[in-house]
């Protein structure tokens, strides 16, 4: 009977170990898994930043490229507006040249004829 007994025991520390070293590969099986699915989001969520930046370096370039264009369109805006100022000015000095050109011409005429030829009293 003793031998019953210790086979028994045998068998229960038989199954013990094996229980044991099942449940040690299970929980290395699973913390396997865990770091594999860590590792895949990982690499997944640096993938999606990767392409965010990508998007947003173009569309800063795009950005850039508007202003650009926009500065230009302001600088061109300028200079016309710039050359009509001075075309308006030089147009205005030049009438008034002419006004006091007629002006003195036709005063003199005025006085000339008003005098009769002859020189003004001392």
């Amino acid at each position: 009977m003793e031998t019953a007994i210790t086979a028994l025991d045998g068998r229960v520390t038989n199954l013990e170990t094996a229980l044991n070293q099942s449940l040690a590969r299970i929980e290395a099986l699973i913390r396997q898994e865990i770091q594999d699915l860590k590792t895949e989001q990982l690499r997944d969520i640096r993938a999606t930043i990767d392409r965010v930046e990508r998007d947003l370096k173009d569309e800063i370039r795009r950005i850039a490229d508007d202003q650009r264009r926009l500065w230009e369109a302001t600088r061109a805006l300028e200079g016309r507006e710039n050359q009509r100022t001075g075309a308006g000015k030089s147009i205005g000095w030049v009438g008034n040249v002419i006004a006091v050109a007629l002006g003195g011409g036709i005063g003199a005429i005025l006085t000339s004829l008003l005098s009769g030829g002859k020189p003004p009293h001392p």
